[in-house]
């Protein structure tokens, strides 16, 4: 939700195994917190001007326009989910607008004012955010880390989950530090933070179950002896029961990117 409203459509980290056009279609159903069994309602900016919606499905709208005017005609309270993956603090100005890292947080500030605002209280704020680097050394920018906890001691957010995105076709940069002199190795991570108005956010990781692994199944086939291990966890007999399903890590695999592509062939052809 940060500059534009199609921003709310982040990596879509659910519901992957049944294909990225009904991931795209289930999305587009959080924007702006829609609730499909509610009659939808006009969203307008402080102008009073209709906005007119960019995409639709059964489950809700898509708007392309400023979302701080969005949000601003928004109720408090009302939006159950709020997904973004906004312009990161790059040290390189990109075509589409971004701020450089030291004025990343002043930036950022009006944005997470209105997040808090029109957030319910079992609400969730989820931020993919990428990292930087300094100009003109080898090492890492904090202002992700910094952008983290500002929301955390400023806005009163709680950190409900860390989850990373791993994303291996990243090119290999800056070319000075990876290609060139060969000090450092390419990134292929995303930061997503997932943020909570109250340590108790509405969650269920039973909607994000996972098939199990080939060792996994193994061990349920052939039975697992209980023991303690040399770490120090004691392994009960509850290890052995077939649940169905694994509960995922927070590493979000590289296929959200078909999801991706489907929403960004959506907005070339409205364009």
């Amino acid at each position: 939700m940060v500059n534009n409203v199609e921003d709310t459509v982040l990596r879509p980290a659910v519901d992957i195994d049944r294909g990225s056009r009904d991931v795209a279609n289930r999305i587009a159903g959080t924007i702006l917190g829609h609730n499909p069994n509610k009659k939808r309602s006009k969203f307008r900016k402080a102008k009073g001007a209709t906005l007119k919606a960019f995409h639709s499905t059964k489950l809700g709208n898509i708007y392309h326009a400023d979302s701080l005017d969005v949000m601003k005609a928004m109720k408090a309270g009302s939006v159950d989910l709020v997904m973004t993956s906004p312009p990161f603090g790059l040290t390189r100005e990109k075509e589409y607008g971004n701020v450089r890292e030291d004025e990343y947080l002043n930036w950022f500030r009006a944005f997470a004012k209105e997040f808090h605002r029109i957030l319910k209280d079992s609400g969730s704020l989820v931020i993919d955010i990428g990292g930087a680097w300094k100009p003109g050394a080898p090492v890492r920018s904090l202002y992700h880390f910094k952008l983290l906890i500002m929301l955390c001691d400023e806005f009163r957010f709680h950190l409900a989950q860390d989850f990373y995105w791993w994303n291996p076709s990243k090119l290999p940069a800056p070319a000075e530090w990876v290609n060139i002199r060969r000090i450092r190795v390419k990134d292929a991570i995303n930061p997503v933070w997932w943020l909570s108005k109250t340590e108790w956010p509405r969650a269920s990781n039973r909607r994000v179950l996972q098939p199990y692994s080939p060792s996994m199944e193994t061990l349920l086939a052939n039975g697992y002896k209980a023991k303690l291990r040399p770490s120090g966890h004691d392994i009960s007999n509850k290890f052995s029961v077939n649940n169905g399903a694994a509960i995922p890590p927070i590493s979000l695999p590289f296929l959200i990117q078909k999801a991706i592509a489907h929403i960004c062939a959506i907005a070339k052809r409205k364009t």
